[in-house]
């Protein structure tokens, strides 16, 4: 379990992490920035929704299943695909204009 927490707060890390380079990089218009970077802002809404997947196990609200290897893959997608959907959506626009304000105080 403890394992588990310590992924979920590597993927809180890594998912911030990219949607604030999004931000810096090309502004906080996130409509441009889904254009330009779709894989990247993906991969920051999927490495969001990671850290809730992790978080879910180490408070034992989803059972572990990392020796069934097809059955943590069912499981991982199941709770992957509307979390991640909704962080897209809602989180992740955000994010990245808190990544913009960054830049812009830094002077980037």
């Amino acid at each position: 379990m403890l394992s588990h927490l310590g992924l979920a707060f590597m993927w809180l890390a890594i998912g911030i992490g990219l949607a604030i380079h999004l931000g810096a990089k090309h502004g906080a218009d996130t409509i441009s920035v889904s254009k330009r970077q779709p894989i990247l802002y993906a991969f920051a809404a999927v490495s969001l929704a990671s850290f809730a997947y992790d978080l879910f196990i180490s408070a034992g609200m989803i059972p572990d299943y990392s020796t069934r290897y097809i059955m943590n893959f069912v499981v991982r997608l199941a709770v992957l695909l509307p979390v991640g959907f909704v962080i897209y959506v809602r989180i992740m626009p955000p994010l990245i204009r808190f990544g913009d304000r960054v830049a812009d105080l830094v002077g980037m």
